[in-house]
């Protein structure tokens, strides 16, 4: 599935990523994309149902370029890692009877159950 990726900047200088799916070369692939892509709409309604969470303004900077920057002070370092921990923590408890996507219907309408 490839996506296309894109930086909204309006005038009041708040800036959205759109991510956009792009359609296939091979046009008999749609379908699994459609699908790829209503399950992560689903994976995070699931999420939103089951976990508090923010949406904030992202800020102008440089990007960390793997999971931990690699400039955070000594003394930062226990702490970012904690909070990641915690993140997966609650994330690994988020449990379903079989392995799949989440799934919630063509209009994201239903209750969440997995499929293959």
């Amino acid at each position: 599935m490839n996506n296309l990726v894109l930086n909204v900047a309006f005038s009041d200088d708040v800036c959205w990523i759109a991510r956009i799916l792009k359609a296939p070369v091979d046009p008999s692939y749609t379908r699994q994309h459609e699908v790829a892509m209503l399950s992560e709409i689903a994976t995070m309604k699931t999420l939103k149902s089951r976990f508090p969470y923010l949406l904030l303004e992202g800020l102008k900077g440089k990007t960390l370029q793997s999971t931990m920057a690699k400039t955070v002070p000594v003394d930062y370092k226990h702490h970012v890692a904690s909070q990641l921990a915690d993140v997966l923590y609650q994330l690994e408890n988020l449990t379903f009877d079989r392995l799949g996507r989440i799934w919630c219907g063509e209009n994201c309408d239903e209750p969440p159950r997995i499929i293959p």
